[in-house]
């Protein structure tokens, strides 16, 4: 919604602006940025309309890669990908139960069931056993 004023909002009729996020420039012009691929369009409404804003974001949706697919959250290549974060960067095994930890998981995503610290043993151990392994077969 945009502020006229001080007393009338008028809401934003079009669609596009799903897909955009206003910002002032240096300059302290009024542009608006693409949330797929950061690219800038002036947006003063009394000069510019969204006929380019809808023309940009109708070029990006008919391209194959940016169909939206359904994702689910992989509990074994997270715990998998934390037993590497723990070995690359020789972290204590409590990290995962430290608050700062937690909390990032919490924000970051909320459905990842964090592991335990002999849980994070048990991984970082079976990482060391497929290791050997791949080097074994060298």
């Amino acid at each position: 919604m945009a502020l006229l004023g001080k007393e009338k909002i008028i809401p934003q009729r079009s669609e596009v602006w799903a897909h955009f996020t206003k910002i002032i420039n240096s300059e302290g012009a009024s542009k608006t940025k693409c949330n797929y691929c950061e690219k800038e369009f002036y947006c003063d409404m009394k000069k510019y309309g969204t006929g380019s804003l809808k023309y940009h974001i109708s070029s990006w949706s008919s391209k194959e890669e940016w169909h939206l697919s359904t994702w689910r959250l992989d509990q074994e290549a997270c715990r998998k990908g934390l037993a590497q974060i723990i070995v690359i960067d020789e972290l204590p095994f409590k990290f995962v139960e430290s608050e700062g930890f937690r909390k990032f998981m919490f924000m970051a995503c909320t459905k990842f069931h964090i592991p335990s610290r002999t849980t994070m043993i048990r991984d970082v151990y079976k990482l060391y056993l497929d290791e050997r392994a791949k080097i074994k077969q060298l």
